[in-house]
């Protein structure tokens, strides 16, 4: 249904993470992507459903070779895993020299993205049987929704976006696949990517032309909002005309200071006349990011990091359900009011 696109300019401040805790309590069926051209940090962070470590040979790697020959939507789901607590993840490259011999692979990655979908499990009625999930559950998150409607996250806890360890949609191999009775009709899949440090020039803007929304993160601060400014610039040169995707700003702030940073970025974008908009912010919550990776223990529900991520998502979710123009009208709404 839609590719949200999170990056940020210089440092990259908090992009993985953010990443990871907006898809896990994203309302939709959801696969987060691994796109950093740096190199990916997932299998390194958190554990695979079987409670092992991630396979880094699957994932954007494999997906390359299959892409050589062409790349259907659907082949995507062949080199996805899945996390403990059920998210779907596509494992980025391991560092920088593969990424330099793949950038052929963005554009069709990026069409690829923008047209994912998933066979519905519920499409013949039938209730999907171990996750305690009903026909009229509806499909919030990545996978059905269970009798109380709430996620286990990779470091524990709860957020509520319909996935569980033993749900979501039936895997073979890796990929959804349609019961037995045939081929099912199918629902869209939103793709969140972390596509983490944006260079200019780069074939990478090829898969950024087909986002519906790229969010760049931010810091309050003199150093990274210069660069913010540059980058936005930057983007909407490279991608400039009326089909070009709508650009999201998220502030990455202290709880103390939330507030205020929060309306410092909007009011130098403002205004600067920049063509971006403000969407939220992102606590800063160091504890909360380690109870993300299982190192903590405690609610992670209750985290500012999760309560953040969730409004971030909401917002975000709600524009890829609209499609690229709802975006574009809400960034142009969202410039006029930090205007007056």
């Amino acid at each position: 249904m839609g590719l949200i696109v999170l990056a940020a300019d210089k440092g990259a401040p908090g992009v993985t993470t953010a990443a990871i805790a907006i898809a896990a309590v994203w309302p939709r069926p959801v696969l987060l992507a691994e796109c950093d051209q740096a190199g990916g940090d997932l299998v390194y962070r958190l554990p695979a459903e079987d409670g092992g470590m991630l396979n880094p040979a699957r994932g954007m790697l494999s997906l390359a070779a299959t892409a050589r020959r062409g790349l259907r939507a659907d082949q995507v789901w062949e080199h996805t895993q899945r996390l403990v607590g059920g998210l779907d993840v596509l494992v980025g490259l391991t560092n920088a020299e593969q990424a330099q011999g793949l950038t052929w692979l963005w554009s069709p990655l990026g069409r690829a993205f923008a047209n994912l979908t998933v066979p519905d499990p519920y499409a013949d009625g039938a209730a999907h049987a171990g996750n305690g999930a009903t026909p009229d559950a509806g499909h919030p998150g990545n996978g059905a929704t269970p009798s109380d409607g709430t996620v286990t996250l990779p470091g524990g806890g709860h957020a509520g976006n319909g996935t569980t360890p033993s749900g979501g949609f039936p895997v073979q191999g890796g990929a959804p696949v349609s019961g037995a009775g045939g081929p099912a009709s199918q629902i869209p899949v939103d793709v969140v990517a972390d596509c983490g440090r944006l260079g200019a020039g780069s074939a990478f803007t090829d898969l950024l032309r087909e986002a519906s929304t790229i969010v760049l993160f931010t810091r309050a601060t003199l150093e990274h909002v210069a660069h913010l400014r540059e980058r936005i610039n930057s983007l909407a040169s490279e991608l400039g005309g009326h089909a070009a995707p709508p650009i999201g700003v998220v502030v990455v702030a202290d709880p103390r200071e939330y507030r205020g940073s929060i309306t410092e970025v909007g009011r130098i974008i403002s205004n600067a006349k920049l063509p971006a908009s403000v969407l939220g912010g992102f606590a800063l919550d160091p504890k909360g990011a380690e109870m993300l990776r299982g190192r903590w223990g405690g609610r992670l529900d209750r985290s500012l990091l999760i309560r953040s991520a969730r409004q971030i998502a909401g917002g975000l979710a709600a524009r890829a359900a609209g499609g690229p123009d709802t975006g574009r009208e809400a960034q142009g709404a969202a410039s006029g009011s930090q205007s007056r």
